[in-house]
Formats: structure tokens, sequence, C-alpha cells
């Protein structure tokens, strides 16, 4: 369980403190992780990372709720956000972003990296995953746009990728 964390900021959440890689991985065969969760405050705050925010990779029933990335702490201002992907998910199966309660909504906006970024970026043999019910492009209200120089969901495969919409989007379930 990964909980109640700020990455890339100082406590107050006043001033970026990078991270060169990934705020939160999981990898070596993980299984049943959970990062965030779905009581007020269990959520992780990810800022200013060098790589992805959360990195998911080689794992298995992964489940990722109530989580702030690229925001400032407040939620409502980009925020140094992060160099990759919010959220990459590689070869891992039974991945859940998200979900159909705002508890579960994960808010991923405000990178302004290069444009091979995305929101959430599935890679490789990641089979049975689901995302639902988050916020790209927005403050955590889903109501101001703070949009992000990239696609809010990517999926890729040895043939390449395909992204989804580079606007503010909510409540989207693939």
């Amino acid at each position: 369980i990964v909980q109640c964390n700020i990455f890339g900021l100082n406590q107050a959440g006043t001033a970026v403190e990078p991270i060169t890689l990934s705020a939160i991985s999981t990898g070596g065969g993980s299984t049943g992780t959970l990062v965030g969760g779905l009581n007020p405050g269990d959520g992780n705050i990810i800022a200013g990372t060098g790589s992805s925010g959360i990195a998911i990779s080689g794992s298995s029933d992964t489940e990722i709720y109530g989580n702030t990335i690229g925001l400032n702490l407040a939620g409502d201002a980009a925020f140094s956000g992060y160099q990759y992907s919010g959220i990459e998910i590689t070869n891992s199966d039974g991945t859940i972003v998200g979900g159909s309660t705002a508890a579960h909504r994960n808010v991923i906006s405000g990178s302004q990296a290069n444009e091979f970024t995305s929101g959430v970026n599935i890679d490789g043999l990641s089979d049975n995953t689901t995302i639902q019910g988050n916020y790209f492009g927005t403050d955590v209200t889903g109501l101001i746009s703070i949009p992000s120089n990239n696609k809010n969901i990517e999926i890729c495969d040895h043939g390449g990728c395909t992204g989804f919409d580079h606007g503010p989007i909510s409540n989207i379930t693939i």
C-alpha cells in the first residue's frame, strides 16, 4: 500500500523538489498493490518527476485510486508535471486506474513536457486493464481546464501507439 504521500513537492506544497525517476514504481512480479485509496487523504500528490508519476511494470492486480498527478497541492494549478506518463502500465495484467465513484478518481493534468508524454500509457502485454472515471487536463473539480501537452490515454503495441484526445476529459471508460 502506497498512500498519503507528497512526491516532488516540499511538504507545504509551495516549491518543487524534483524526483529523477518515477515517484512510485512496482515490479518484480508484485501482486495486489494499492496506490492511493478511497478515503479522503489516501491519495498521493505527485509532481516534478523526471519519468512517470506512477510506473507499473511486470505486476498484476494493481489498483490506483484517488491520486493527483501533475498539479499543486490544492489541485488547482499545474506544478511541474511529469516527464513521461502520469501513469505508465507495462506488461501488467489486471491494473485498475480509477473507477465508478468520485473516490476512485485520479486527476492527471498539467504536464508541459514533450509530445511523447501521456496521461496514462498502456504498453506491452497488459491484459484486463481498466481506466474509468478519471479526470485528464482539469483541476480536481473537473471544472477548470489545466491542459497537458500530451495525449490523455495512449495504448501501444509493437505496431505503434494510438492516442486519445489532447483536451480536458472526464469519466472515460476504456
